[in-house]
């Protein structure tokens, strides 16, 4: 407890500094039998969600209140009908959490960038409850699909958890509607409703995300049928080859800057069709993954064929050729076409000059993006090497961004990038995986899932001179540290035994790279493939490297 208020007769405002989830503990002073104490929860003063515990004193020495029975989400406690303040030692707040063990550190030379990772961890550690990825520990609990995805990349990296999202996965496959194919808005507490493709689709990708990180095969094969049920669902409500509509049922990216729920203004109809059917393109790409791994070579050609149809119409539907943009001049809608391979080749090139304008001069240098565009875009400039695009958004300490958050006092992430409604939620829990696998490059490698083989591809961005970061995968400890002094660049990898990588050296030309204080054409267990966008690509067994190079 960091400060004691008095907020009326008998009554005490407890703050603890910090937003979590979790348990009250207080110390009782003596209590007459049958004296009654009333206890309030709030992510910030005045808002309790209507989170209420009451106390009847037994009238014995000695007595501690703790809600164990029970959870709440806050950051103050107001305790009503209490005669005597609470002394600074009475009372605590207890964190409660999924018992995930870390796996992931990162921290760098920009002190920003390690505030947003702190606050990111500790709101995924505040909503990882009960074994599946809450929206909220306090106004809903709920398990929502589209919410869940925003952190799969941040929570893996930084925690244990392929038991952990196995089994939230095999909640969804339960929740599926036999009949239907359809998948939920919430598992494993079912509200059968249904926000559109983004909801659902968690069935999908949580299978195919624990058979990339973890090498979880059986998972893939188990839920195999049920994906392929769910975008059959979704084809079923697009009788013209594409899905229409807006609104509850329909919900495209979710509470983007100015369109919130706070406004009439939520995301319209053509914006909502971009993205859902966009997003079903991305579930027919991971069905065609899915099933070329698991040898189902006829299923994989219908879902290429699905796919390309699908993109064509999309393309010919929202591409606007005079304005160069996918229906609408903000990030999502472009993000979206750019990702699924919907833009075609001779288009990429504008499209992506159209991004960065969309960023730098619409926006500012500032994310327009809801709660999924956020994580696909955070995903699609780190996959095509626009981490320059993703430090700029980083950087900012002015609205929106997660630096403007911190800015304001906040210790959790919030539910919309105003503040408006839960300070404690799961929409924009998606920056941790850039600093992971952007900024220190460690990434899977689908050839070889599991980090049985790896990419190790680091952002020498902006002005950062140094980031150091570790991972433990489950053949061992992943390091990709780098350090530059001027144009001079040393990296320090590590990479497991019985494990592979494939590593991007930053530089100028392969001829001055070094390893360990030799030329990297002549160190053993190393052999080089290519220059690829300025940096020397080297495939590598497992050991520690030491590798020196001059910048571009």
């Amino acid at each position: 407890m960091v400060a004691c208020t008095n907020k009326g007769a008998n009554n005490w405002e407890l703050d603890f500094g910090t937003n979590l989830t979790g348990w009250l503990r207080l110390r009782l002073p003596q209590l007459a039998a049958g004296q009654r104490l009333t206890f309030s929860y709030a992510d910030k003063p005045g808002q309790t969600f209507q989170q209420l515990d009451e106390y009847i004193s037994a009238g014995k020495p000695g007595e501690v209140f703790c809600s164990k029975f029970n959870y709440h989400g806050f950051r103050y406690a107001t305790v009503d009908g209490l005669a005597e303040k609470p002394a600074p030692g009475d009372a605590e707040a207890l964190l409660i959490e999924s018992d995930l063990n870390p796996v992931g550190t990162f921290e760098c030379s920009n002190d920003l960038f390690n505030r947003i990772h702190q606050l990111n961890l500790w709101t995924i550690r505040c909503l990882s409850l009960g074994g599946y990825m809450v929206d909220c520990p306090h106004r809903e609990r709920l398990g929502y699909g589209a919410d869940g995805q925003t952190s799969l990349d941040t929570q893996i990296m930084n925690l244990d958890a392929p038991a952990f999202y196995a089994k939230w996965a095999v909640d969804w496959l339960d929740a599926q509607d036999p009949a239907t194919g359809q998948f939920p808005f919430t598992a494993p507490f079912v509200i059968p409703s249904w926000g559109g493709p983004a909801w659902g689709g968690i069935g999908t990708v949580l299978p195919w995300k624990n058979y990339l990180y973890y090498g979880d095969r059986r998972l893939l094969e188990n839920a195999f049928v049920a994906m392929g049920r769910y975008s059959a669902f979704l084809d079923g409500q697009a009788p013209d080859g594409l899905m229409r509509g807006s609104g509850g049922g329909f919900l495209g990216d979710w509470v983007p800057p100015e369109r919130g729920m706070d406004t009439q203004n939520s995301p319209g109809q053509t914006a909502c069709e971009i993205f859902n059917n966009g997003y079903r393109v991305y579930l027919w790409q991971i069905l065609e993954r899915s099933a070329r791994v698991l040898g189902k070579s006829q299923e994989a050609e219908e879902y290429k064929a699905k796919i390309d149809k699908t993109r064509k119409l999309i393309h010919t539907t929202f591409y606007d050729a005079k304005k160069q943009f996918y229906g609408l001049d903000e990030q999502a809608y472009q993000v979206l076409p750019l990702m699924t391979g919907t833009v075609p080749d001779d288009l990429v090139g504008i499209v992506q000059k159209k991004l960065e304008e969309i960023i730098l001069a619409k926006s500012k240098g500032h994310l327009d993006t809801g709660m999924l565009g956020t994580y696909f875009l955070i995903q699609y400039l780190q996959e095509t090497g626009r981490n320059d695009l993703l430090y700029t958004i980083f950087n900012q300490k002015t609205y929106p961004g997660w630096g403007y958050m911190l800015e304001q006092g906040a210790t959790t992430v919030w539910e919309q990038w105003n503040g408006h409604a839960s300070q404690i939620h799961a929409c924009f829990i998606s920056p941790g995986s850039w600093f992971y696998q952007g900024l220190a490059g460690i990434r899977p490698d689908e050839s070889g899932p599991g980090f049985k083989k790896i990419l190790i591809k680091p952002a020498v961005v902006g002005d950062l001179t140094w980031v150091k970061c570790g991972y433990d995968s489950l053949h061992g400890r992943i390091v990709s540290n780098w350090k530059r002094d001027g144009n001079k660049l040393t990296m320090d990898v590590t990479i497991p035994i019985n494990t592979t990588a494939t590593v991007h050296v930053p530089a100028k030309d392969a001829a001055g790279v070094t390893e360990s204080g030799k030329s990297a054409a002549k160190a053993e267990g190393m052999e080089f493939l290519r220059m690829e966008n300025n940096a020397a690509v080297y495939v590598v067994g497992s050991g520690t490297y030491h590798f020196q190079s001059t910048l571009p």
